[in-house]
């Protein structure tokens, strides 16, 4: 229905149907966000009823990315999220909204690397010099949201490639199809798409499934996944990436939640990444081709092939 009052209202209607949605997404993310102060004051559990709404939580946390992250980031890079001096009980304490709204950005975009470095599928386009050693995944979602996901496709097929060729071996080495699973299986509901139509002609794909059910990256559980994909695709269908360049174009990201070391580790990984994928020297710098010739690889030889020189 809304989409048909736009076509027939035309632009100022779309614009403030936007504004309602971000007010209404607002006024749910504020009153998430009391819990801590709530729990830092020690309130009451039933007395805490009367300062947070709990059906009001229970649906800012069902909120899916496709819904909540257009309108968190766009909120964010607008400094409408502010921190609040709330009080309960005559109790004053600070409400640390932007740190909140920081977190749940992180959450919900769904990346479960922890430090990565040059070797791994993530960051191949890491330098391995100075600053350009790994990258946390706390300090890399804007990244991702703004840039790093545009080479998603890239991500998935020379990953899938090396899955293939270890899925052909005479004896496929235990310890890596759990290694690249496991890696693959960082990129969270980012890989669903290249997942859903790969699975049913490649059974080997499961061992993925087993990855994204572990409790580091998610606790999925898919009993069909392609018939649960196919039911809730809308809710993980993020907007076409910007790109760090036209972000910038667009506004500053002063506002954001990002430290100005942080913002010029960004200007650099856009550099390096677009010229990664330019030249596809992957083979280069992936821990596999550098463990391929083995048959007996242990956990230090991938550690090595990931970390050494």
């Amino acid at each position: 229905m809304k989409n048909i009052l736009i076509l027939f209202l035309g632009l100022t209607i779309s614009i403030n149907l936007f504004a309602l949605e971000e007010t209404e997404y607002l006024r749910l993310l504020y009153n998430a966000s009391k819990i801590t102060p709530i729990l830092r004051a020690n309130i009451d559990k039933e007395k805490a009823k009367d300062y947070l709404s709990v059906s009001d939580v229970a649906q800012f946390n069902s909120l899916p990315p496709s819904e909540a992250l257009p309108v968190l980031i766009a909120s964010l890079e607008k400094g409408a999220i502010t921190n609040r001096i709330e009080t309960f009980d005559n109790i004053q304490a600070t409400n640390m909204v932007v740190e909140f709204a920081n977190y749940k950005a992180y959450y919900l975009m769904g990346l479960s690397f922890g430090f990565d470095s040059v070797g791994t599928v993530a960051f191949p386009w890491l330098t391995g010099i100075g600053q350009d050693l790994t990258i946390p995944v706390t300090q890399y979602h804007y990244f991702w949201w703004y840039e790093g996901r545009k080479y998603m496709p890239n991500i998935w097929e020379n990953w899938y490639a090396c899955w293939q060729e270890e899925n052909g071996r005479e004896k496929p080495r235990e310890l890596v199809l759990n290694q690249l699973s496991n890696e693959i299986a960082g990129f969270g509901y980012h890989i669903f798409p290249y997942l859903a139509d790969t699975i049913t002609t490649d059974n080997t794909l499961t061992n993925v499934l087993l990855s994204l059910r572990g409790p580091q990256h998610g606790g999925w559980i898919f009993e069909d996944f392609s018939k649960w994909y196919r039911e809730n695709k809308a809710r993980f269908t993020l907007p076409e990436c910007e790109t760090l360049k036209k972000t910038m174009e667009r506004t500053s990201l002063d506002k954001m939640p990002i430290s100005k070391s942080n913002k010029d580790d960004m200007l650099r990984w856009q550099k390096n990444e677009e010229q990664f994928y330019t030249t596809n020297s992957f083979n280069n710098y992936y821990w596999y081709y550098k463990i391929n010739s083995k048959e007996d690889v242990s956990e230090e030889d991938i550690f090595q092939a990931k970390y050494g020189d």
